[in-house]
């Protein structure tokens, strides 16, 4: 409260009223207005939005109950402490009083250092109160601001994953479909979707520390060396996020992504219930990567793939909501999908899936233009002097 504290006096008996605004104006930090009736009161109360109410009980038309009752059920004025002025000496009066929301009272004839002491004791929870709303209101700015850091260090890791592992995007977005899918399917707690929704977009982080050479490489082209080294992006995931505490659990997700079920996995061999739920959905969601990399893949092979390892790789429960997924989704994994090139390996005939961009952020062309010799040309000779960071995203058809 860092304007003075405003006392609304209400008192139909002018004498009266004069005592009380005289004993309360000894406080010069006090701002006092005067009503003689309810209806007054309440037009002026919208005028100056009072802190401290004092009305007496016997007024003409609306008496101190019903003036009360009013105020308390307003969505504004409701706040302000409202105290009772009575002769009545009889105390289930001043009970009902005290029940239709009267903050406290006062008998006539009253002691004016008591009134001055119950209106200090007011003053002084209303500015307790004033600053532990303003707390609550920069709690919750700060609550948001670091949600909106949250989030932007997360599409930050994304966009780090899209320029150094070509179609990650793709991957990390098609992989929080399937969680949410299945996360919904378990009817999995509010509180850990966002966690397993940010688990699902970061799941390959670990791979941006690794080479170049390495991770550009096809399933075909990988040596059991490129394999061994490839296993360790869980843990390298994992160690990138350790220092930023909010990601914390999500970090825990994917070290565990590539735990077997049976107890054979890596890195820390745990068994069923002991790999977290998150983990255990993201070891399924990896191998249907995996198994629709290849060209020719149906989906009938990848579903007979992946439950020869039912119960070994994967939680049983988990694997039937992802093939009910697949089934569900069966036009968007096999009709055609989706691949990320570079501005030197476009060739004609290929097709937009998104947007395209430069780096500046002009937007050179359309989703789903058909790109001939000379749109190509055009496309590299913008390439040389506003460069397309994250690649080209075409459609690719499926045999």
């Amino acid at each position: 409260m860092n304007k003075k504290p405003v006392i609304l006096l209400v008192e139909d008996e002018p004498m009266e009223l004069l005592q009380l605004s005289q004993a309360l104006a000894q406080n010069a930090d006090y701002e006092i207005h005067e009503a003689s009736n309810a209806a007054e009161a309440m037009d002026m109360c919208d005028r100056i939005g009072p802190d401290i109410i004092i009305s007496d009980y016997t007024m003409p038309g609306e008496n101190g109950f019903d003036f009360c009752r009013r105020i308390k059920k307003h969505p504004v004025h409701s706040r302000a402490f409202f105290i009772l002025l009575t002769g009545m000496q009889d105390v289930d009066k001043i009970v009902e009083g005290l029940n239709i929301g009267a903050d406290d009272y006062l008998t006539k004839p009253y002691h004016q250092e008591e009134l001055r002491s119950r209106v200090n004791a007011f003053v002084r929870i209303k500015k307790l109160q004033d600053t532990i709303d303003d707390d609550n209101i920069q709690l919750e700015k700060l609550n948001i601001d670091l949600e909106d850091s949250f989030r932007g260090v997360v599409a930050l890791l994304c966009d780090l994953m899209e320029l150094r592992v070509p179609n990650a995007s793709i991957r990390s977005q098609r992989a929080k479909e399937i969680m949410v899918w299945i996360s919904q399917k378990l009817s999995m707690p509010e509180h850990q979707l966002e966690v397993l929704h940010y688990a699902a977009l970061l799941h390959e982080i670990g791979k941006v520390s690794m080479p170049d050479a390495l991770i550009k490489k096809s399933d075909a082209e990988l040596t059991e060396a490129d394999r061994l080294e490839l296993a360790n992006y869980p843990i390298r995931g994992q160690l990138l996020m350790r220092d930023i505490p909010v990601l914390e659990p999500v970090a825990l997700l994917l070290r565990h992504q590539r735990e077997n079920y049976d107890g054979t996995g890596y890195p820390d061999r745990l068994h069923r219930d002991e790999i977290p739920v998150g983990s255990r959905i993201l070891r399924v969601i990896t191998d249907i990567e995996t198994a629709f990399q290849q060209p020719s893949a149906s989906l009938k092979q990848v579903e007979d793939g992946l439950l020869a390892k039912k119960g070994i790789y994967y939680d049983p429960q988990i694997l039937l909501l992802a093939l009910d997924f697949l089934h569900s989704k069966e036009h968007d994994f096999t009709a055609e999908s989706i691949t990320q090139v570079t501005v030197a390996d476009l060739d004609p005939g290929m097709i937009l899936s998104r947007d395209l961009y430069t780096s500046s952020g002009k937007k050179l062309l359309a989703k789903d233009t058909p790109l001939t010799e000379k749109i190509i040309g055009n496309i590299q000779a913008h390439h040389l002097n506003d460069p397309i960071l994250v690649g080209v995203y075409v459609f690719i058809a499926r045999a």
